[in-house]
């Protein structure tokens, strides 16, 4: 009976702690309720001596875990459950929970539970303290658990840790050991994002590119709707739609009440038309506003803003989704919009909180403020952007004009072209069609990055070999036949006249375009060092990107001895060299390349980075970064030889046997430069002619390739003249360096 009554004693004893235990500070230790194993009540009490004169309190240090084995007290029970949930083994964790939790939770939602936690809170990763318990075994334990996460950063939460006896110590688990508070049934945790408004782009004056903009959307109430065939009829014959598409639409299985989108109307959509629409409001046809991502120029410098997209699933599993952004987010796909992605998107921030069914907050648990984004001002000018594609009319090919002062590059055009706003509106199958089945491509960047042999233009680093090392000076006389046979009478190579010219020097030879003195060059140079003419071509900076800020650039083919050898598993041969001092051969360059070494023959001989991105600005204006071109290069020549090559471009154009004096002829600018005309291996001939004005102190230079074209002069030389005269005598370009 006496035995009865002490275990009614303990039980209550326990049950009251349990239910009391609610502070681990004042946890009381259970550990003399429950005897040692029997091997340790076998010992033999230690000998009571006079040095026992105070007790030992009982040790509350635990051995090395041992997860493989049943924690043999609360505190090993504890730091087991949380050791493993550090190391996400969810499904071992759970089998240290309670039997009445097991018997309510699934080890598939435990596991998940944790998932979607950790997903919401971005977690990476987790490390728990545990302060000392009074004892090993107590009713519970407060832990210390650290989130680390890619969006909050380091979260502390205290937790108490329930534990009880069945017969091994186990884990009492609620959603309040993830975090505290979501213990309570319908809690959940969500993180509030904060999106920064997305950074306008500008052009050198000011004018608006890209920027968040008002759209109107056209949708559909098919409660406020009295017929709905009128609408469909209405709306196909006011849009221009096809009526399959709009019946779909109107007819989807959605309460009628729901506002179904029809269509997005462009950002520059007439307001007359807006206004019609607005009027049919009791036919049940509404409008929306709504904040999208617009492109005020349209297909204009489209290449260089680029264009927005939808981020995929890769990118979100790929670090996005830690980063703050949702499926069905935007990010910059070309063009500047992607290269300045950061800058223009700002930083997202937001709250992680716990929100009880009715979606109230009911806890905040970290945030981090978002951080602003920035306009990013660019260096083209919109006006000599907008006369360079006007310039292309519906050809294709590649414009490019710039200052060869400082870099800026004030103009980039491209065709095909595309439109950036079909993009936030939703391609239509005409679209999808033409951008992406249209042999030209359109999202081909064509200065920057298609590869073209540079022909002719490249015959000004041929020159500069030359005179450096290749054995010709100013007093130099070259024949110039109408077939070359220095390759051997079986090799016959013709001169682009069928008249012998008789004897040239260097700068002549670079005015009319002599194919074989420069046959005769590249030959030489060859016998002097095979891989001495693809030196002087990196030096002028082919084969390397440009290093321009801003855009994507291809770095081209600077094709040598080691190259071939490389790619094609050749050797280098004299007739590799003949072919590369013409321009040709394996040699590929783009356009802004070509630009880019004029500009530095035109000036001071130093190869600087160009710009397309000028400033990142706060939306007040102020700047917070400033690009400047920097030098990547110095020509490979002497200030004797730069000037010889300046006093030889002038002649291209300012000497009747020129090849651009027909073009240039009459014109008010002063202007160098040199034409050319190349095949690539595909046997489609490319027109290119390049120059810089005005002289002796250029402010611009001017690209022309096109895809198809007869001769350089002849094709892009016009192009040239009306670009460099309507900056310079027009006053379009900038004042100053």
């Amino acid at each position: 009976m006496l035995e009865r009554c002490r275990a009614r004693a303990l039980m209550a004893i326990v049950v009251l702690v349990a239910l009391t235990g609610a502070c681990a500070d004042d946890a009381p230790d259970l550990s003399e309720f429950f005897p040692p194993p029997d091997e340790e009540a076998a010992e033999p009490e230690p000998t009571n001596t006079a040095a026992q004169t105070e007790a030992v309190p009982p040790s509350t240090e635990e051995p090395e875990l041992d997860l493989s084995v049943a924690p043999a007290t609360a505190l090993a029970a504890v730091q087991t459950f949380f050791t493993l949930v550090s190391d996400e083994r969810f499904e071992e964790a759970y089998r240290l929970l309670t039997t009445a939790v097991r018997e309510t939770t699934t080890v598939e939602d435990f596991a998940q539970r944790y998932r979607d936690i950790y997903a919401a809170a971005a977690i990476t990763g987790i490390t728990y303290e545990i302060p000392p318990p009074p004892g090993p075994n107590v009713a519970g334990i407060e832990v210390i658990l650290r989130y680390e996460s890619a969006f909050f950063g380091t979260i502390e939460e205290r937790v108490f840790t329930p534990t009880r006896r069945e017969p091994n110590w186990v884990v009492e688990w609620s959603p309040d050991l993830i975090f505290a508070g979501l213990g309570v049934p319908g809690y959940l945790i969500t993180r509030l994002p904060e999106v920064p408004v997305r950074g306008n782009i500008y052009d050198r004056n000011g004018v608006p590119l890209a920027a968040e903009g008002e759209v109107a959307v056209v949708g559909v109430s098919l409660d406020l709707t009295p017929d709905p065939e009128v609408v469909i009829e209405l709306l196909v014959d006011r849009l221009e739609l096809e009526e399959q598409v709009v019946r779909d639409l109107v007819y989807q299985d959605v309460p009628g009440y729901y506002f179904i989108p029809i269509a997005r109307l462009p950002y520059d959509a007439h307001p007359a038309l807006i206004a019609e629409l607005d009027q049919l409001a009791a036919q049940g046809i509404l409008i929306q506003r709504e904040t999208r991502r617009v492109y005020p120029e349209g297909t204009l410098a489209a290449h260089v803003v680029g264009f927005m997209a939808e981020v995929t699933a890769e990118e979100l599993e790929e670090g996005l989704a830690l980063q703050g952004y949702r499926p069905g987010d935007r990010v910059g796909r070309d063009g500047v919009e992607a290269a300045f992605e950061e800058a223009l998107a700002g930083k997202r921030g937001g709250r992680l909180t716990i929100v009880g069914p009715g979606g109230a907050i009911v806890r905040e648990i970290a945030a981090v403020a978002a951080e602003p984004s920035r306009d990013v001002h660019l260096t083209i000018d919109i006006r000599i952007q907008r006369i360079a594609e006007f310039s292309l009319d519906d050809r294709d090919g590649a414009v490019v004009v710039m200052d060869p002062r400082n870099g800026e590059i004030l103009a980039l055009a491209s065709y095909p072209r595309f439109d950036p706003n079909a993009f936030v509106r939703g391609l239509t199958e005409e679209e999808f069609d033409l951008y992406f089945e249209d042999p030209g491509q359109p999202f081909v960047n064509r200065p920057t990055e298609r590869l073209y042999p540079p022909g002719s233009t490249f015959k000004v680093v041929t020159l500069a070999a030359g005179l450096e090392a290749g054995g010709y000076d100013e007093s130099s006389r070259i024949d110039c036949p109408a077939v070359w046979t220095g390759l051997g009478p079986d090799v016959p190579l013709l001169n682009w006249k069928e008249e012998d010219q008789g004897r040239l020097s260097p700068a002549q030879a670079l005015a009319e375009s002599c194919n074989p003195v420069f046959y005769e060059m590249g030959a030489e140079l060859y016998n002097r060092g095979e891989d001495l003419l693809s030196q002087f071509a990196h030096g002028f900076g082919f084969g390397q990107s440009t290093e321009v800020v801003g855009l994507h650039d291809e770095e081209g083919v600077n094709p040598g001895p080691d190259w071939k050898r490389i790619n094609e598993n050749d050797f280098w041969f004299v007739g590799d060299n003949v072919l590369m001092s013409i321009g040709q051969g394996f040699l590929l360059a783009t356009p802004l390349q070509i630009t880019n070494a004029y500009a530095a023959l035109g000036t001071n001989g130093i190869v600087s980075n160009p710009l397309v991105v000028a400033t990142l600005r706060t939306p007040a204006g102020e700047v917070v970064e400033e690009f400047t071109s920097e030098p990547i290069g110095v020509l490979p020549v002497s200030a004797a030889t730069l000037e010889y090559l300046q006093a030889a471009t002038r002649q291209v154009i300012g000497t009747r046997r020129g090849t651009g004096w027909l073009p240039f002829n009459g014109s008010g600018v002063l202007a160098a430069g040199k034409s050319g005309t190349a095949e690539d291996q595909g046997e489609q001939e490319h027109a290119l002619f390049v120059a810089y004005a005005n002289i002796p102190e250029p402010s611009v230079i001017a690209t022309v390739v096109l895809d198809d074209g007869e001769s350089g002069a002849d094709d892009a030389g016009p192009i040239v003249r009306r670009l460099l005269e309507q900056v310079v005598l027009e006053g379009l370009g900038p004042s100053g360096g």
